[in-house]
């Protein structure tokens, strides 16, 4: 059950957007609620800052937000406000950390919030629902009535089901469970011969059996109406892009890594494909144990990833 959910505010329309989906959440799961306010540092070289300008600007933001947690209590929710100074992500997760936050609500491209978006995955294991407006409204958050769960066969991409039980408990949605078949590859200038043709129609086949096994075993330990899902493709990321359309998929909730994937980078390319390109939300739950989250960031500060 999620009990407290840290929702970032950035300045622009998107806040409208984002705050629909979180009072969503929060309303269904009966959870509280703290809007953060990241307040920017003056721009231009000065070290200096005018604490006069500075006291009026966090008191107009302060304002702004007593505003938006009046109309949230509204609608029945509890609802406190929190404001840091800068950007560093290193303060937003210890005020998470601190205030015992089990997700983390931020637009994915709201200006400014994508380095911090960015630093945030590096580093922090509490869950992270990404929004991206692209131009929508509060009226078209709609509610997940349905979700979209991507699994590889791994126990790391099985990570999400106990968060997706409860938002399919708490929402009353349908889950998707997918899983994609990636054709095996074997590169040559001309047509492969009939034997090696046969001989990758076999292995298909051979992982579509289990892969129907595998999912028919996870279908029935979640609660509620579940479906699934599976598809035959040369790109796992490509599918899923295309399962979600079909479907009208309304959250995708996977995990950071893949059974392929490695310590050293903090997103498997499935997960970083749907985060840049998805439309719909993505939960996204961290895999990794705490001592290796530390040790991806210490190798993305020392400059070995890209």
């Amino acid at each position: 059950m999620l009990k407290h959910l840290l929702v970032i505010l950035d300045t622009g329309k998107v806040i409208d957007y984002v705050l629909a989906h979180a009072a969503r959440v929060a309303g269904s799961m009966r959870a509280r609620v703290t809007l953060l306010r990241l307040l920017d540092q003056p721009a231009g070289k000065s070290r200096f800052v005018d604490p006069v300008d500075w006291h009026i600007r966090k008191m107009e933001a302060d304002a702004g937000l007593n505003e938006i947690s009046q109309d949230l209590r509204k609608k029945g929710l509890q609802v406190q406000i929190a404001i840091l100074e800068g950007r560093n992500p290193e303060h937003v997760l210890q005020y998470a950390q601190a205030h015992e936050v089990d997700l983390i609500i931020l637009a994915a491209q709201t200006e400014g919030v994508s380095d911090l978006l960015h630093s945030l995955m590096k580093r922090t294991r509490i869950p992270l629902l990404l929004l991206r407006a692209d131009g929508k409204t509060a009226e078209t958050a709609a509610c997940y009535q349905k979700i979209l769960v991507p699994l590889d066969g791994s126990q790391r991409a099985e990570v999400t089901l106990p968060l997706v039980a409860t938002f399919a408990q708490n929402c009353a949605a349908q889950i998707i469970l997918a899983h994609v078949i990636h054709k095996p590859e074997m590169p040559r200038r001309a047509p492969p011969p009939p034997e090696d043709a046969e001989l990758i129609e076999r292995i298909i086949e051979s992982n579509r059996i289990e892969a129907v096994r595998y999912l028919e075993q996870i279908a029935a330990r979640l609660p509620g109406e579940v479906e699934t899902r599976l598809l035959i493709n040369d790109s796992v990321a490509a599918a899923l892009h295309g399962l979600v359309d079909q479907e009208g998929i309304d959250l995708i909730v996977l995990s950071a890594h893949g059974y392929s994937g490695t310590p050293q980078w903090p997103y498997g390319s499935v997960t970083n494909s749907l985060i840049a390109y998805s439309r719909t939300p993505v939960l996204i739950v961290q895999d990794l144990p705490s001592s290796d989250t530390a040790n991806t960031e210490a190798v993305a500060r020392s400059g070995k990833v890209r």
